[in-house]
C-alpha cells in the first residue's frame, strides 16, 4: 500500500465513522509515519473523488491499516510504560542514596 493509499484508507475509515477527514484527524491515525507532504496530498485526493469512488475504496485496504496503528500505538505504550516504571524506580533509588548520604553527613557533623 502507498503512502498516499495510507491516507486515502484512514480517510474513508473517517468518513465511514460520521466523520469529515481533516488533516488533523488523518494525522492523528497516522502518527508521523507520513511525511506532512504526502498527507496534504492525499487528503486533497480524497476530497476530489466522487461518492461512488469513495464507497469504492477497498474495504481490505482500510483494516489492516487501522489496525497496524492501533497495534503500533498499543506496543508504543506498554514501552512508554515500561519506561516510566523504570525511572520510577530508579528515582526512588536514588532518594534513597540521598536520605543515606545526608543522615551520614548529619551523624558525622554531630561527632
Amino acid at each position: 500500500m502507498t503512502p498516499i493509499e495510507q491516507v486515502l484508507a484512514v480517510a474513508k475509515t473517517i468518513v465511514d465513522s460520521g466523520k469529515t477527514p481533516s488533516l488533523a484527524l488523518i494525522k492523528s491515525k497516522l502518527g508521523n509515519s507520513l511525511p506532512m507532504p504526502v498527507l496534504i496530498q492525499g487528503i486533497q485526493r480524497f476530497k476530489a473523488l466522487s461518492k461512488e469512488e469513495v464507497a469504492a475504496l477497498d474495504a481490505s485496504y482500510r483494516l489492516p491499516v487501522v489496525l497496524e496503528q492501533s497495534t503500533s500505538a498499543e506496543t508504543a505504550l506498554a514501552q512508554l510504560q515500561q519506561q516510566v516504571h523504570a525511572l520510577t524506580q530508579q528515582q526512588q533509588e536514588l532518594i534513597n542514596r540521598i536520605s543515606a548520604l545526608e543522615a551520614k553527613l548529619t551523624q558525622r557533623d554531630h561527632h
